[in-house]
């Protein structure tokens, strides 16, 4: 845990030292749109770098309450609100003994047997981990096959390696209900088959996916809304442009088909950053994000299986024959 915080929080310094560099004036506070391209930053404490915009230029007002802040987005304003953990309704997480994928980074200690409930990327990583820590693992996917994103037969070889690891992998099969104890998880699952087996495990995981954070940011204020989901959706996908002027949007806000991987994401604040720059903005093509689960063993795709995966692309946009070849290795996990 001492090491997993220090590399974060050298991380997180750096980060922050680039940004003063740059000239970025940082504000920390809880923040809420009141127009097209206006926020307001509520308990902001300001990060004043060099050659950052002052209030002034920002049209931050001096009248309004100490800690309260305006500012105005002149040439853009970029929407990144991140994602969330989603939650099962009936299965609430206590950090202890029911754990999101967020809460597993800090629960204390690490369980002898953990059931992970939900196998894509994310839930396979994690199962992964907690086996070679030594834990007798379960993981459970409501789909047929785990990592869906991917083309079957990666599918398929990854269930196959983290079997032989010794890694009880359920697709296909459904959680009924938990009962949280003092000492453990109490838990029924039915199998693809239709049986039901009860699991008593140290700690149960919930790695359902992931959900997008606009709790009190007001989208209607600047003329937009988020779908039944949450996301908010571009207007135009090639400069991740609402239908309103100058308001974009990058990240785990974007519906499909993008992806919400860091990486991705990075790629299309870049993007984003060049269009009020005038500079030539290259839009990120969705379907050729890498993707990778780091498990042992892992996976690497492009071309998520819902747009039909690689051989569709390769065979459909590319007129060429499509022939399958399989290479297996892997290695040993300590």
């Amino acid at each position: 845990m001492a090491l997993r915080d220090g590399i974060v929080a050298r991380n997180h310094k750096g980060v922050e030292a680039h940004l003063a560099h740059a000239g970025v004036r940082v504000v920390r506070g809880s923040a809420r749109l009141t127009g097209p391209r206006s926020v307001r930053v509520e308990r902001a404490r300001i990060d004043h770098a060099p050659g950052a915009p002052s209030d002034h230029e920002t049209g931050a007002p001096s009248d309004l309450a100490p800690g309260v802040h305006d500012f105005v987005a002149r040439r853009g304003l970029v929407l990144a609100t991140g994602s969330r953990p989603r939650v099962l309704p009936g299965l609430v997480p206590d950090g202890r003994r029911v754990v999101t994928s967020d809460d597993a980074l800090f629960a204390p200690g690490l369980p002898a047997s953990v059931l992970v409930l939900g196998g894509g990327a994310i839930g396979v990583q994690y199962a992964s981990f907690h086996r070679s820590m030594g834990a007798e693992v379960t993981l459970v996917e409501a789909a047929d096959r785990i990592v869906p994103l991917e083309d079957a037969d990666v599918s398929r070889h990854l269930a196959r390696g983290l079997k032989k690891r010794g890694i009880d992998v359920q697709a296909g099969a459904r959680l009924l209900d938990a009962a949280v104890r003092d000492d453990a998880v109490r838990a029924r699952v039915r199998s693809a088959r239709g049986e039901i087996r009860t699991l008593t495990v140290e700690r149960l995981l919930v790695a359902v996916g992931r959900e997008p954070v606009t709790d009190g940011l007001d989208l209607a204020a600047a003329g937009l809304a988020a779908d039944a989901r949450g996301f908010v959706a571009p207007a135009d996908w090639s400069r991740l442009e609402t239908a309103v002027d100058g308001v974009h949007v990058v990240g785990d806000l974007l519906p499909p088909p993008s992806l919400g991987l860091a990486h991705a994401s990075f790629a299309e604040g870049l993007s984003v950053a060049e269009v009020p720059a005038g500079a030539a903005s290259a839009p990120v093509d969705c379907a050729a994000v890498p993707r990778v689960t780091y498990s042992a063993p892992q996976t690497r795709g492009r071309r998520p299986e819902r747009d039909g995966g690689m051989r569709a692309w390769a065979r459909g946009a590319r007129g060429h024959e499509v022939r399958v070849g399989t290479r297996w290795s892997s290695t040993p996990c300590r």
